[in-house]
């Protein structure tokens, strides 16, 4: 297994003296929720790293002598998301960079017949894309000199530039994929580690959803698919708390607020002969306590809707409400997307909504009774793929090794014993409730 180490970065006002590791429980504050729920989560849960203990390194004046005794070959993995902290003059690529010169004169000193190998994985969850004099700031072309080419990459969570939104059309501008040619210093392409299924949700899914399953059922296995959804579409969005404020950057929210809009129209309207049932509120705490924290109010709702709809931001592409709706086992409507994650096709698994019209058009299509079963279908196809093609630790053995490595299998409940029961009750009453013994 790849070794791989997760580097903390905490700007401190003092000399670090010696080592500082904690464990990762202890130092969540100090990495961006992404770096907590996709790459740690990740290393750990995949059986091709060894996943050392995260270190902290508190800041540039940090002592010379301070070394990261790395004898083997190892792969440190950087948080770039705040490149600089100005309130401190931190700067996260001078810092690897001194620490990083001062562990390769160490393994330089070892009597090996091989000299350990280091490397430096930058990641960056930004919701924008950094500049070019971000990603290649002076100190990491220096770090690129010092472990040579190929041995410092560059990781991004999204990938679409030029994404807006129009007032004109009320509809967004899509954007394109950016341009991930890194050679002005990386000389390798910079690598792709979209959102995933969040473990902590997906583990919670499987606890709780079958308080939610239909006893009366002659299936054999059950999914979260399978669950009674007696709520027709849900958007979780609070229209209220953003209005005014949909260009600001907390929000970015006019698309949302639409979708939102489209969506409470349809409420009490009819479906075929199926009268709607809609909600388009927030049923639990949003922001870096829904990041980091399972609220089981939300996963109830997900669970109980038929479809649910989410709209990426005015500016950016991808989050983690994509995959929080798959994991709920509803069908998935979104807005169109330029980087739409890997096994999702429209139509298939996922239905994308071109236009708010469209939006309103699909949903009295999908929530028709007559289109039960085709949008059971789709949901059951979208679950798989997301439960067996992006999990964290997909993803990162996507960025290690170039493609998954592991197997992942799909949560679910046998109710073979109960049919089994229901078999034998039957077959009592077939025989006046004699039983035959064969000898």
């Amino acid at each position: 297994p790849a070794r791989v180490r997760v580097l903390l970065m905490k700007p401190k006002k003092r000399k670090m003296r010696a080592r500082e590791v904690q464990t990762p429980n202890a130092a969540m504050s100090l990495l961006g929720d992404e770096m907590i729920n996709i790459v740690l989560d990740g290393l750990q849960r995949s059986p091709y790293f060894e996943s050392l203990e995260p270190t902290i390194v508190n800041d540039l004046k940090i002592s010379p002598d301070f070394v990261l005794e790395e004898s083997n070959d190892v792969t440190w993995v950087v948080d770039s998301r705040n490149l600089t902290l100005p309130t401190y003059n931190f700067s996260v690529d001078g810092t690897v960079l001194q620490v990083a010169k001062a562990t390769v004169k160490y393994q330089e000193s070892l009597k090996a017949a091989k000299k350990p190998s280091l490397s430096v994985v930058f990641v960056d969850y930004h919701d924008k894309l950094a500049g070019r004099s971000a990603m290649c700031s002076p100190e990491r072309e220096e770090l690129i000199k010092l472990l040579g080419v190929g041995n410092v990459r560059h990781v991004v969570g999204k990938v679409v530039a030029g994404r807006s939104w129009n007032n004109v059309t009320e509809w967004t501008e899509r954007g394109t994929i950016w341009d991930n040619k890194d050679h002005q210093c990386f000389q390798k392409p910079t690598l792709r580690a979209p959102y995933t299924v969040r473990s902590d949700y997906a583990e919670t899914v499987e606890k709780i959803f079958p308080r939610f399953l239909d006893n009366s059922t002659n299936k054999i296995k059950l999914t979260p698919v399978d669950t009674v959804r007696p709520f027709d579409v849900a958007h979780y969005w609070d229209q209220e708390r953003a209005e005014g404020r949909e260009n600001e950057y907390r929000y970015f929210s006019n698309l949302r607020s639409a979708v939102s809009a489209v969506v409470s129209s349809l409420n009490g309207t009819m479906a075929g002969n199926r009268k709607i049932k809609t909600l388009a509120a927030t049923v639990s705490e949003g922001g870096s306590i829904g990041r980091t924290g399972v609220n089981e109010a939300y996963l109830e709702s997900l669970l109980t809707t038929k479809i649910v709809v989410v709209a990426q931001r005015d500016i950016w592409e991808d989050h983690y409400r994509l995959f929080e709706a798959f994991v709920g086992g509803a069908m998935v409507m979104t807005d169109l997307m330029i980087s739409l994650p890997s096994g999702l096709v429209d139509g298939e698994n996922v239905i994308m909504y071109k236009s708010l019209d469209n939006l309103k058009e699909m949903l009295l299509h999908y929530l028709d009774p007559k289109q039960d079963e085709a949008r059971l279908e789709i949901a059951r196809k979208g679950y798989e793929v997301a439960m067996t093609q992006h999990r964290s630790h997909h993803r990162m053995e996507e960025v290690f090794y170039g493609k998954r490595l592991s197997k992942s299998t799909i949560p679910s409940i046998s109710t073979q014993p109960k049919q089994q029961q229901r078999n034998r009750n039957r077959a009592s009453v077939a025989t006046g409730g004699k039983t035959n013994h064969v000898a």
